[in-house]
């Protein structure tokens, strides 16, 4: 028996932005880590970003031209405690939209909710909940 394929993070990544230019999103991705580099023969380490910031953001089609940040997971993956509370700063603290998903369909679920009002909210454990909307 040959085994399932699982999408990894990353064809998730590019799927989903495909997917929210093809809606009229502005998006770009947002590179977060830390990157070995050799510079006049010493090695350094270069970072970027500050921990736990989403993969994607950009601003959504609507009359406002929202912010918003999206956290990119394979499917069956969660955000890390520091990807939540990015996500929960951004929807407490900001006009934003911040929120995460796992799969194509949650992504489009999510997008499709948010264009018709819904606000996101993040409890401290990751899980989402719509605020409003029609």
């Amino acid at each position: 028996m040959g085994r399932t394929h699982r999408p990894r993070e990353r064809e998730n990544l590019s799927a989903f932005k495909g997917y929210l230019q093809s809606q009229g999103c502005l998006v770009w991705r947002r590179n977060v880590g830390m990157f070995p580099s050799t510079y006049r023969g010493r090695k350094r380490v270069i970072r970027c970003g500050e921990a736990g910031q989403s993969d994607l953001w950009g601003f959504l089609p609507n009359a406002a031209k929202s912010h918003f940040e999206l956290e990119v997971k394979r499917p069956g993956g969660r955000p890390s405690p520091e990807q939540v509370a990015w996500l929960r700063l951004i929807n407490t603290h900001t006009s934003g939209i911040a929120f995460w998903a796992d799969s194509m369909d949650m992504l489009a679920w999510i997008y499709m909710r948010v264009m018709v009002g819904a606000r996101i909210e993040v409890d401290r454990d990751g899980q989402q909940f719509f605020v409003g909307g029609r």
